[in-house]
């Protein structure tokens, strides 16, 4: 039978189906082969084998009848309801078996879901769709006969796929060994008991029940760790084997684990043996107290209260009314990862201005409580007093219909506010109150730009006032995309604007990704920083989709108090809605919300600087030296000389193309850990493929979700498939990228400049010089030419640590001495192919890369993990090119409205300046970023706005020296020959945008003088007369003679500008 891929090393559930009729069943032999069963994408169709001694195997029969303690060390993976020497060949008992799904049975399967439900509240939205059971009926033990006495019990596996179940049912057990074991031929019992557990096979995962292989485990069916005697239940899809039921004192299971920050949120607890309504529950989340109800199965419920911390809030739970909180557990508050039950309608209206829809499904709503018709909606308010939050609940309460959805507007309320009450009273000023309630609603909607805009110039004023200097304490951004992509120890990207968001970039127009840091500075602060299609960092100054700085971070901060995402609404995201998108004014936008929060640019970033750790394993140190070892055991990869971060790494004998062990080694876990951060460890598992621990906990990615919450410091992402995980130690700046293909683990590690000089192991000294990176832990240097032997032996195993300095977790069965293999001696030459099929296999998938080709020889051929080593080397290849340091010349500022024809400040740009229509750049029109980080020309070129004073009207005949209208030219004016200009030659146009002199000169014949054009150029007296001497157009000169007599006298002639007339002495006759 083939089976959906089940994802653990078993898959079971338990239920009771006593009743139930057997499909099939065994017939009288020790062992059956049952059929193929797809359990685990790392094991394909491998076999389950129903044994008729009491247990069910994985891939092998168990030959073996008497019960030895687990762990077997024989690769045998079991699941042992009751081992032990069963006989049914006299026709004592029967073994059935019967394979389930909820196609073709699905009321079993729901019983099945019943019991993992109560056994395991964390799963109580899990549903099982196969389930395998298998019953042993009425069975003597060997040895005995008909009439002897007879066991009866069953196991039941089930899966949902992802996470698996055994369920033990034992309905009547009066013996516990056959007489080959050392039993009574007629009890059954004494010699060496049953054992009752599981056993993965690998030496190191296994689980028994405590009674196991003794006399007591003859109780079982009375026995439970469920409380209902005679039902086992076990979670077999970890690396251990977790019981269900509860305990009097302990930790909390508590589901969902993860919720609204805001409160409001159901949760269910289980732990504490709850099993009536008579206990008086009660939760307490940190030092608030909520009052809880017995819910059903042994579980708790609760509804959180607001929850306004860092991290994990701690939760205790008490069901004496508060006397004792036995039991611990944690919940993680947030706000925009979580999925709500009222979801808003449309997101565009609720970034504009409305109007404003929210919808629900009624049944997860009312969650149970099936009569309620009508649900109350609150709306409230928030507002931080001394950067501490507070919230009223009192604003606007409303009651709806279940079954409807809800659109309403926010007429008044109680917000106690000085600078919201401002901003009501101006608002309350456009008389926005209709003549019913839709007028009302459309004069709100056609006014709401003005009310936005209202809102934003009162922030405006009063963020100006609260914050008088902006925070000067943030990190500088990354200067190119590809930069912040690789630097995720300082930055990760922005839910709201990032590569791959099908939604695009709403909040910031023309930008491609943006990312965040990861730390509150020292003020509270963080930092945004953005990107175009071209990777060029954005500036607000230059493009309202550039990033800013934000003055609460929105993570929060302990010191000072900034509450998580909500302090960061306060302060950053409402304004900007105000300013920047509801009001419509883009200049608004700049005018206020801009310059309050400005970009950030990349002057003074120092990119983080890669290592890799490949296949087998070749390193690539932080100076870029490559070698090759092959130890096996645990080893130190970084060690900062400040403690600061440590990272460790665990090889392992790798495996060769037919199963035999090949004589060298492969990565195959990494441990790390940051100053006072907990402990990190991803590994491989051949049963459960990637693994991730926290302090020794195995992460549950399906309960958590892709990205661990509530860790402090540190951030883990998991890709869905399994293969990739991302670790950010964000107080250290440190970034490790481990993937892992074909049972091989590959890293690669960003560490920040600061450790530079500061750091030793296996991974180098890192300080710019290869020469020196193979320097053991005793002080001794090797050539970065010396051999593998010497590699191996005088620097890698230096680097091997002890026991008390290990990061690593170590689980049932395992310990440090079982990792270690100091005597191995690897292979220190590659051996040649000599088959010629594989080395043409091995050109073809290698090329030139050489750790590819050493990792497909070594192996003898394994083509996947070849190529995989070539792949993670390119990746290597490109995150060095991704991250060199780069000359920038910051943020070019320009005056009002120049305009720049790129936004690149990389060494060698170029930026032309230019100016709208209306205005004359006045100064240099290009600047280039200089190869020493300036500027050749830094905020000269301004934009004058261009003044005319409109066309120069001209009388007939009069000629411009050129047409130009622009304030400060100077136009000439001329006449053609034969004319003389009468008037101004020159009109000027003034700053006023006026001409000085607008249409007076004309252009006359020189034959008709006129007296009315005249201008005196010289008087004088003679022989008792005054003579007046006139020049007329510049050509005629004319000559008045007064006698004394007071006779006019006047004569013509023709005369020559700047000529002295000098009439003769007959003139004057």
């Amino acid at each position: 039978m083939t089976t959906p891929c089940i994802k653990m090393l078993l898959a079971w559930q338990q239920y009771n189906i006593m009743s139930q009729p057997a499909q099939l069943s065994l017939p009288d032999l020790k062992l059956l082969l049952i059929s193929n069963v797809t359990v685990n994408s790392v094991f394909k169709n491998f076999l389950i084998q129903v044994n008729t001694n009491g247990a069910i195997s994985f891939m092998q029969p168990i030959s073996q009848y008497t019960p030895a303690p687990f762990p077997l060390h024989n690769s045998l993976r079991m699941v042992a309801p009751f081992w032990t020497d069963v006989d049914t060949t006299r026709n004592t008992g029967r073994v059935f078996y019967r394979e389930v799904t909820s196609a073709t049975d699905p009321g079993l399967m729901q019983r099945v879901d019943v019991i993992i439900h109560i056994a395991f509240p964390g799963f109580r939205n899990l549903t099982a769709t196969w389930a395998f059971v298998a019953t042993w009926n009425n069975v003597t033990y060997f040895g005995g006969n008909q009439y002897t006495p007879t066991n009866t019990f069953q196991a039941v596996l089930a899966t949902n796929g992802r996470h698996s179940f055994a369920i033990f049912n034992y309905a009547k057990i009066t013996w516990t060994t056959g007489t080959a074991s050392g039993g009574d031929r007629r009890t059954g019992l004494g010699g060496t008991p049953a054992q009752v557990g599981f056993d993965s096979g690998d030496g190191e995962h296994y689980h028994a029940v405590n009674e196991s292989r003794t006399d007591a485990i003859v109780n079982i069916s009375r026995t439970s760790n469920v409380q209902t005697p005679g039902r086992w239940v076990f979670q077999i899809d970890k690396a251990e084997v977790k019981e269900g039921g509860c305990n009097t004192v302990g930790t909390l299971v508590i589901s969902p684990v993860r919720g609204n920050i805001l409160g409001g949120e159901e949760i269910l607890l289980s732990g504490p043996c709850i099993d009536s309504e008579e206990h008086d529950i009660v939760c307490k989340f940190g030092d608030v107290t909520v009052e809880g109800k017995y819910h059903k199965n042994r579980t708790a419920k609760c509804i959180t209260p607001p929850l306004f911390v860092m991290g994990r809030a701690d939760v205790q739970l008490s069901i004496n009314g508060g006397t004792n909180f036995t039991h611990r557990g944690f919940f993680i508050p947030e706000y925009n990862e979580v999925f709500s039950k009222v979801t808003r309608v449309d997101d565009t209206k609720w970034r504009e201005s409305g109007p404003y829809y929210i919808e629900w499904t009624p049944e997860q709503v009312l969650d149970g409580e099936q009569n309620a018709e009508i649900v109350d909606i609150d709306l409230l308010a928030f507002e931080s007093i001394c950067r501490r939050p507070a919230i009223w609940t009192d604003i606007h309460v409303l009651q709806w219909h279940t079954y409807n959805h809800l659109a309403t507007v926010l007429q008044e309320g109680k917000i106690p506010s000085g600078f919201l009450k401002e901003t009501f009273y101006q608002i309350q000023q456009l008389n926005l109150l209709g003549g019913s309630w839709e007028g009302t609603k459309r004069n709100i909607y056609n006014q709401s730009r003005v009310i936005n805009s209202i809102w934003c110039r009162n922030w405006y004023q009063s963020d100006k006032y609260k914050y008088e200097i902006l925070p000067q304490d943030l990190p500088p951004c990354p200067v190119t995309l590809q930069q912040a992509l690789r630097d995720r120890g300082r930055f990760h990207a922005d839910p709201t604007c990032h590569r791959g968001d099908r939604n695009g970039c709403i909040l910031h127009p023309g930008a491609l990704h943006c990312v965040r840091s990861n730390e509150c500075s020292g003020s509270g602060a963080g930092q945004q920083c953005c990107y175009d299609q071209q990777g060029n960092l954005l500036n607000v100054a230059d493009n309202h989709g550039g990033g800013t700085m934000v003055i609460s971070h929105y993570k929060g901060c302990r010191y000072p108090p900034v509450v998580p995402y909500i302090s960061h609404f306060y302060t950053d995201l409402r304004p900007h809605a105000w300013c920047c998108h509801s009001s419509g004014n883009m200049s608004l936008c700049s005018e206020t919300y801009m310059q309050r929060r400005p970009s950030r640019d990349g002057r003074g970033y120092q990119p983080p600087r890669p290592a890799t750790g490949v296949g087998d394993p070749h390193v690539v140190t932080l100076d870029g030296l490559r070698y090759t070892f092959n130890g096996i055991g645990e080893y130190s990869l970084v060690e900062s000389t400040n403690q600061t971060f440590t990272c460790q790494g665990r090889t392992k004998q790798v495996d060769g193309q037919n199963g035999e062990k090949g004589l060298a080694s492969v990565w195959a876990a990494l441990a790390m850990r940051g100053h006072n951060t907990s402990r990190v460890q991803v590994s491989y598992s051949k049963l459960w493929g990637m693994e991730v621990f926290v302090d020794d906990d195995m992460i549950d990615f399906d309960e958590v979700g892709n990205i661990v919450p509530g860790i402090e410091g540190i951030e883990i992402e998991k890709v869905a498939n399994d293969s990739k995980a991302f670790i950010s130690f964000e107080d250290e700046e440190v970034y490790v990228d481990v993937q892992i293909a074909n049972g091989v683990l590959n890293f690669l590690l960003y560490l920040p400049n600061y450790l530079k000089g500061n750091v030793k192991g296996l991974l180098g000294v890192w300080n710019d010089d290869p020469k020196d990176d193979l320097l053991s832990r005793d002080g001794h240097m090797l050539s970065p030419n010396a051999s593998l032997q010497d590699i191996h032996y005088h620097f890698s195993e230096t680097w091997r640590i002890s026991e008390t300095s290990s990061l690593f977790t170590y689980g049932i069965g395992e310990s440090y001495a079982s990792h270690q293999n100091e005597s191995f001696e690897p292979m220190f030459k590659r051996p040649k192919l000599e088959n010629e099929t594989l080395q043409i296999q091995m050109e073809a998938v290698c090329g030139e890369s050489l750790e590819c080709m050493f990792d497909f020889t070594i192996t003898g051929g394994n083509a996947e993990m070849a190529a995989t080593s070539k792949m993670v080397m390119v990746e290597y290849s490109e995150a060095v090119s991704e991250t060199k340091p780069v000359i920038t010349c910051g943020f070019l500022a320009t005056s009002t409205n120049v305009k720049k024809d790129n936004v690149s400040t990389l060494a060698g740009t170029i930026v032309t300046l230019t100016c709208p229509e209306g205005y004359a750049l006045i100064g240099q029109s290009t600047v280039k970023c200089q190869d020493d980080g300036t500027w050749d020309s830094y905020g000269d070129a301004k934009c004058r706005k261009v003044i005319t004073c409109g066309f120069l009207v001209t009388s007939a005949n009069v000629t411009k020296d050129n047409l130009s209208t622009l304030a400060g030219t100077i136009v000439t004016l001329t006449c053609p020959e034969g004319y003389a200009l009468i008037g101004q030659s020159t009109v000027k146009c003034q700053d006023d945008g006026t001409w000085d002199s607008y249409g007076d000169a004309k252009c006359r014949k020189a034959s008709e003088p006129s007296m009315l054009n005249t201008i005196a150029i010289g008087v004088g007296a003679a022989l008792g007369a005054i003579l007046l001497v006139i020049v007329t157009a510049g050509i005629v000169c004319k000559v008045l003679k007064i006698k004394k007599s007071n006779k006019l006298k006047l004569r013509s002639s023709l005369c020559h500008i700047n000529q002295t007339y000098k009439p003769t002495e007959d003139y004057w006759k």
